[in-house]
């Protein structure tokens, strides 16, 4: 499947009227389920934030290594920890946990890529109270909130076809913001995405959906990435 048939999900999306929908638009999904619990993961904060599922801000690497099946990353993946399984939007994914400083900061879901697969967490991540507000294809970033001032909603659509149009990309990636408890005056008196995310809580989840090309102008994989941008630079970067 070629990237730039993708085109026609996205375009449903933002028809739908998911960009700057009122904060509380959506009612608090049930909890996915993952390969471990809350009480299985033993985390000492039992109010961190939730990055995905059961899995915690700042879950210690060595609490993680207890899950069921995990197992250390090797190569590029050193540093991480492996898990067998975890389900979301329905569908089964392996797992990878990514830390600093031996404290979770991200989860990353990988599976094959299917267009069911990608209309599955599209829609999850939609029920679940996400918006899409920017995309990058092999660094060329769209940032949707500074390109609805100044392009509107259509000039908007025009500039993501634009983008799909770039040839056998090696990567491209969505991001949907958890936004129910973002104001829409805060969202509509945003300039671009950088400084909303000044002005949103900590605890604002992030999940950057990725399509990885196959080198032949179609998809290989796809991946899911839930973390918490503000908070991790608040934690890490003073």
């Amino acid at each position: 499947m070629r990237v730039t048939t993708i085109l026609p999900i996205l375009c449903c999306l933002l028809l739908a009227g998911m960009l700057f929908r009122p904060a509380g638009a959506h009612a608090a999904p049930s909890a996915a389920r993952t390969c471990a619990t809350a009480s299985e993961c033993a985390a000492p904060q039992q109010t961190a934030p939730k990055l995905f599922a059961s899995y915690t801000f700042g879950l210690p690497r060595a609490q993680a290594m207890k899950l069921p099946g995990a197992a250390p990353g090797k190569g590029d993946f050193a540093g991480d920890v492996l898990l067998p399984e975890a389900d979301f939007a329905g569908l089964p994914w392996s797992v990878r946990l990514e830390f600093r400083r031996d404290a979770l900061v991200r989860v990353s879901l990988v599976e094959a890529y299917t267009g069911k697969r990608l209309e599955a967490v599209n829609n999850s991540l939609r029920d679940m109270g996400f918006e899409m507000l920017a995309m990058l294809a092999d660094g060329v970033r769209l940032d949707f909130v500074a390109a609805l001032k100044v392009d509107g909603p259509q000039g908007l659509q025009g500039r993501i076809e634009k983008l799909h149009k770039k040839e056998n990309p090696n990567r491209m990636s969505y991001a949907w913001f958890d936004t129910r408890k973002i104001s829409r005056e805060t969202k509509v008196t945003a300039r671009n995405l950088s400084e909303l995310l000044q002005v949103v809580a900590a605890e604002t989840r992030e999940a950057e959906v990725t399509l990885l090309g196959d080198g032949k102008g179609g998809v290989a994989n796809i991946l899911v990435d839930f973390s918490l941008p503000v908070l991790e630079l608040q934690t890490y970067n003073h």
